[in-house]
Parts: C-alpha cells; sequence; structure tokens
C-alpha cells in the first residue's frame, strides 16, 4: 500500500495517509509510537471496511509537520474534520489507540455527525 498526501487549507504541511478497502469508512489513528506504514491491523480492518490511517502530525512520513503547528487538541480535532471532508467521507467509524483514543473521543464531540 502506498503513502497518499493531501495539504489541507491553512496548513503548512501535507497530511500523509494510508487508504484502502471498501464499506462504510474507518478512521485509524495511530498511538504514541506511531505507524510502520500500512500495518497488518491496517489490512485485516479493510476487509470490511475503507480504512484511513493518516500520520498525526509530527509523526512518521508527516513529519514535517510539526505539533507546534497546532494550538491545541480542538486544533487536532478541526485537522481530522477537515481531512474526512477532503476526502469526501461521510459519519465514520473511528479506531484510536493512546493520543488516538483521545483524538477520537474528543471528534466524537465535537463532530457527532461523524
Amino acid at each position: 500500500m502506498n503513502a497518499k498526501n493531501v495539504t489541507l487549507p491553512g496548513e503548512p504541511h501535507a497530511t500523509v495517509y494510508y487508504r484502502g478497502g471498501s464499506g462504510e469508512t474507518v478512521l485509524w489513528l495511530h498511538h504514541l509510537a506511531g505507524m510502520q506504514g500500512w500495518e497488518p491491523v491496517h489490512e485485516a480492518l479493510s476487509k470490511s471496511f475503507d480504512v484511513v490511517a493518516p500520520y498525526q502530525p509530527g509523526f512518521g512520513e508527516s513529519e514535517g509537520e510539526a505539533l507546534d503547528d497546532f494550538d491545541n487538541g480542538l486544533d487536532l480535532v478541526l485537522h481530522y474534520g477537515e481531512l474526512l471532508d477532503e476526502l469526501g467521507t461521510g459519519p465514520v467509524h473511528i479506531v484510536g489507540h493512546s493520543i488516538g483514543g483521545w483524538l477520537a473521543a474528543e471528534i466524537a464531540a465535537i463532530h457527532p455527525g461523524r
């Protein structure tokens, strides 16, 4: 699986993500250790879902994008809302681990229609 990237309006760096599978969309938000590209868990989920697995800002292939570019957690939540808008998803399931779990809960609270 090859990485893709998209530059969101008002952000200085591209967001690098992986996407594969079909069905309802799952947004996969990784833990503090990051991702190692398209991982076996993504592959397993992609058998039943359209999986979107972005690198968090400042991690992995998105490391040119620093967390310092975001003032607070709300900025990250808005970042993911914009990413999903740009990718044309409707409502999504969100799976998060560690910091990804925290962001998943924040996204659900701020964007309940997602």
